[in-house]
């Protein structure tokens, strides 16, 4: 059989051309704008946890031991990579709306892993932030071992040494007042 031509008068032939691009140039716009507007710091790092709230993902808070590994990376762009203890516990404490992105990067790790490449669940995108990847990365480590590592006694205590590569500098723990 042969093909049945479809024929459509001007005016709908222009919305069917045209329609795609102003909804192309309609969510450029909508991330241009959301991007600016988004006055809330990317990172904040505290004695709770971090703090992740880019413009594509809004985590929030994830607590110091809730965290694996923070590494730095490339894969097109420069990343950090932050690698939870538990995904799925952290997906359940997150709620659907905040941790979908996490749970489709999860997913996708064993994929990468079988090519041999590295991908967090949880990212920052090195265009985000005013300092480099590796610098965040540093101070991020540098919290999560001030943080995570037991406390000791105020008698056995020994102030935590600092080399003044990281600044703010992690808090030391010492004697509490």
């Amino acid at each position: 059989l042969p093909p049945i031509p479809i024929r459509f008068d001007p005016a709908t032939t222009a919305l069917l051309t045209w329609f795609p691009w102003f909804l192309l140039a309609e969510c450029a716009l909508s991330y241009i704008v959301m991007a600016r507007a988004h006055k809330k710091p990317i990172v904040v790092l505290s004695a709770e946890g971090i703090t992740v709230d880019t413009t594509a993902t809004h985590l929030g808070l994830i607590r110091w031991d809730e965290i694996e590994e923070v590494r730095s990376y490339t894969m097109i762009y420069r990343y950090v990579g932050i690698v939870p203890k538990n995904s799925s516990a952290l997906w359940r404490r997150l709620g659907t709306g905040r941790s979908w992105m996490l749970q489709l990067n999860t997913f996708c790790i064993p994929l990468y892993k079988l090519l041999g490449i590295f991908v967090a669940p949880i990212n920052i995108p090195q265009v985000y932030l005013p300092i480099t990847v590796d610098e965040l990365t540093a101070r991020i480590r540098a919290y999560h071992e001030a943080y995570i590592r037991p406390v000791v006694p105020a008698y056995q205590s020994v102030p935590m040494a600092y080399d003044g590569s990281i600044w703010p500098p992690p808090p030391a723990r010492g004697p509490s007042p």
